[in-house]
């Protein structure tokens, strides 16, 4: 058995991948952020009961004050006057220092012209139009979600994202602009951000790359700046992309796909908001942590299930393993955008050590049930884990639903997961994993995801960061 899984997941090997992000390695902070969401609450307090100072619209630009206040909430500043927002409908790009950058606009993907807007939204009035090729200063590049801000004969305007190719000033070694149809990419594009995720949600997905006058720019082994990426209805591609002859960035592109993740955050490791970014960058449909701390005394609440879920992920599901005596508890959590169900905790044996605990739940995908298992193992000795193993796989063997993915921290080596009879383990001794520029990452087996045969592993990446001590493991799945 364990032979026939990893001959299936040598032909991972090429296409696995990493998104890097680029962030410091000490804590990020941030001055403003920008409203993604439509007529978002801006409050009083940080709390949905606290008294509405007013709703802000799609594109507002906001003072960021404080993140994560009571774990769902930044405190904020717009036109003067303080209030909260809730943290999922805020995008803080805009602060990061990649992001701080001299753009310009090229009208593209038009007959003739493109519409320009008052505010960054479809619906806004009018200022007049734009001709294809026609070139402005871009005053705030991803200024909302799919918009950029203009100078619009000396007035402020906006254009959709999709007509406007933006060119920045970079090194020789960078891109000036990466443009890509047919599906939605994250994060926006900065010069210094090398790994993206695109949700394909067309056939084709077209991809454009620009570098500056006279670099060689090669996408996906084309000698062209551009590429047309045929997508299945199931399935996931590796494009990477060559500036001056060096591969430098790579796109993940995902189509009818089930997205899923783990990732021991080590409490969130004094940087959730950049964890939360990372998360919500990879568009994952499911992903399970461990590690997580809570502690809901006190006026400043701390939640880091709540801190990292997404506006498509707002399911949450904890799991206590150990509760303190002086308040807040520790365990593993799950987020999903599908609603779960069947909540359950397992203990496993621990000996004298920290107690771990098997995490159950259900969700429907596509009407299959699928039962979640998220677990973290002790790290003691390889006897406790054995037993560990057999009660997690009596556990799913019981489970009378068809379909199970397990996640977990196992603080085992690759050879113990030969215990896992009947089903398929995703990042073996001989799986590889690959950076931006091709390079092999450094891993171990302990971060690790289990499927039952009847799930089809498309891809999986691995993901370096700076973000906590265990990298997160993301897998493209399809259920049979």
């Amino acid at each position: 058995m364990k032979r026939r899984i990893i001959g299936f997941l040598l032909a991972l090997v090429v296409i696995a991948g990493v998104f890097v992000p680029a962030a410091p390695a000490h804590a990020e902070t941030f001055d403003k952020g920008i409203i993604t969401g439509e007529s978002v609450a801006f409050r009083k307090g940080a709390n949905k009961s606290s008294d509405l100072i007013r709703r802000l619209p799609r594109g507002t630009v906001v003072e960021i004050l404080a993140t994560n206040v009571n774990a769902e909430w930044h405190r904020v500043r717009c036109h003067g006057t303080e209030g909260y927002v809730n943290r999922m409908y805020v995008s803080l790009d805009p602060s990061l220092t990649a992001y701080q950058r001299t753009y310009t606009g090229e009208v593209v993907n038009c007959n003739a012209f493109v519409n320009v807007r008052k505010a960054a939204d479809a619906s806004s009035a009018l200022l007049g139009t734009a001709e294809k090729g026609s070139i402005f200063t871009v005053t705030a590049a991803n200024c909302a979600d799919g918009w950029h801000q203009i100078d619009y004969n000396g007035k402020t305007a906006y254009i959709s994202s999709n007509y406007l190719r933006l060119t920045a000033k970079a090194s020789n070694t960078q891109l000036t602009s990466l443009m890509v149809t047919g599906g939605t990419m994250t994060p926006a594009f900065s010069p210094d951000e090398y790994g993206y995720v695109v949700r394909a949600d067309a056939d084709r997905v077209a991809i454009t790359a620009q570098g500056n006058s006279g670099v060689k720019i090669d996408v996906n082994g084309t000698g062209k700046s551009s590429d047309t990426i045929s997508m299945p209805a199931h399935g996931s591609k590796t494009v990477r992309i060559a500036v001056g002859g060096k591969t430098r960035y790579t796109l993940y592109i995902v189509r009818g796909a089930l997205v899923v993740g783990t990732w021991n955050i080590k409490r969130g490791n004094g940087q959730l908001p950049m964890q939360g970014r990372l998360i919500e960058n990879q568009q994952p449909d499911v992903m399970a942590l461990q590690e997580v701390y809570r502690n809901t005394s006190g006026s400043m609440r701390v939640d880091n299930l709540a801190s990292l879920r997404t506006k498509d992920m707002q399911n949450m599901s904890f799991a206590t393993a150990l509760t303190y005596s002086g308040g807040g508890t520790y365990g593993v959590g799950l987020l999903s955008r599908y609603e779960m169900s069947e909540p359950e905790i397992i203990k496993l044996e621990s000996g004298s050590y920290e107690q771990r605990i098997l995490q159950r739940v259900e969700i429907t995908v596509d009407g299959k049930k699928v039962s979640l298992y998220n677990t973290h193992f002790s790290f003691n000795s390889a006897a406790l884990r054995k037993k560990q193993f057999a009660a997690v796989l009596r556990a799913m063997n019981a489970d009378e639903n068809a379909y199970k993915i397990l996640f977990g921290d196992f603080n085992a080596k690759a050879s113990e997961y030969s215990q896992l009879k009947g089903y398929t383990v995703i990042n073996t001794a001989d799986t590889k994993y690959l950076n931006y520029a091709g390079g092999t990452i450094a891993k171990n087996e302990i971060d690790n995801i289990v499927v039952s045969n009847n799930i089809t592993v498309l891809n999986s990446r691995m993901i370096e960061n700076t973000f906590s001590d265990h990298k997160p493991l993301i897998a493209y799945l399809l259920l049979g």
